[in-house]
């Protein structure tokens, strides 16, 4: 399911049920979603969300009742939920119980505080973990063959590997950070003349352990020859998209294998434009 606002006098958005390919409506949020910075999680039928501080979810209308008895109608509403500790989202996952929500957040502040928190669906409850972040930024997803979650590093020394690292125990308040693995082999800031914009890391479910890295990034468009350094500079964007799979080698480490270019193309001018909107594309799995 995915949605997008538009103005309209009955308050609602069109939602696209991706199993019956049928186009429905849904109610506005209160407020403005802003989709580079929110935290999507979908659990169970229900969807998620947390922008800057305000955390809410989407629950679907219950379960059709006998029309015979009564003929009441049902809509799918959002419900608030406990507002987390921390207001920005740095990077999340989703524990392998499908009952537990980890985030790593920020504390709008001088001195940025960080720490990371789980948030417990059924009590509706937060349980901090310590003053530390998980490694990798933006989403994290469990891979099963591996039982670690996977992530893009978060670390600037770092870009363009891959990390995974042990799940949180659910319902432990552990104040350590868990161990972590890099990739010994890099998926992005490989060749020179390609300078990175962002990336966002997609797991490719149904049982199979892949992933899908969507990848911006820019090259020098100048022409000229020997006279192309005097030129100002005039960058391309463009959009890559690679599949591949994850294993521990004998030795143990992480390595990248059955990668594949599904994708490459060039993004229209005005992409320079919005920039910020490539730092971190928007891409998900149906």
């Amino acid at each position: 399911m995915f949605m997008k606002k538009f103005d309209n006098p009955w308050n609602t958005m069109p939602m696209y049920d991706v199993c019956t390919r049928a186009l429905t409506s849904g109610p506005l949020r209160k407020w403005e979603t802003t989709a580079v910075s929110c935290a999507y999680v979908q659990v169970d039928g229900k969807l998620f969300i947390m922008d800057e501080g305000v955390f809410e979810m989407l629950q679907p209308p219950p379960p059709p009742i006998d029309r015979v008895l009564v003929d009441v109608k049902f809509d799918w509403s959002w419900r608030e939920l406990p507002s987390p500790p921390y207001q920005y989202v740095v990077s999340y996952a989703l524990h392998p119980d499908e009952q537990t929500m980890v985030f790593s957040l920020t504390k709008h502040s001088p001195k940025r505080k960080l720490a990371t928190f789980s948030f417990d669906i059924e009590s509706s409850r937060w349980t901090r973990h310590g003053a530390w972040g998980l490694p990798f930024k933006g989403r994290g997803y469990f891979d099963r063959d591996l039982d670690a979650w996977v992530g893009l590093s978060g670390d600037p020394d770092t870009l363009g590997h891959l990390c995974a690292c042990d799940a949180l125990p659910a319902g432990d308040d552990n104040r350590q950070p868990p161990a972590c693995k890099l990739s010994k082999e890099k998926m992005f800031c490989v060749d020179a003349a390609e300078k990175h914009t962002g990336a966002t890391l997609v797991y490719v479910g149904d049982g199979r352990a892949m992933f899908c890295l969507v990848e911006c990034f820019s090259v020098d468009d100048r022409q000229g020859g020997v006279w192309k350094e005097s030129m100002p500079e005039r960058r391309g964007h463009l959009l890559r998209v690679t599949t591949f799979t994850l294993k521990y080698d004998k030795n143990g480490d992480l390595r990248i294998a059955k990668q594949r270019q599904i994708g490459l193309c060039r993004l229209p001018e005005i992409a320079s434009v919005y920039c910020y909107r490539l730092e971190r594309p928007v891409a998900f799995w149906m």
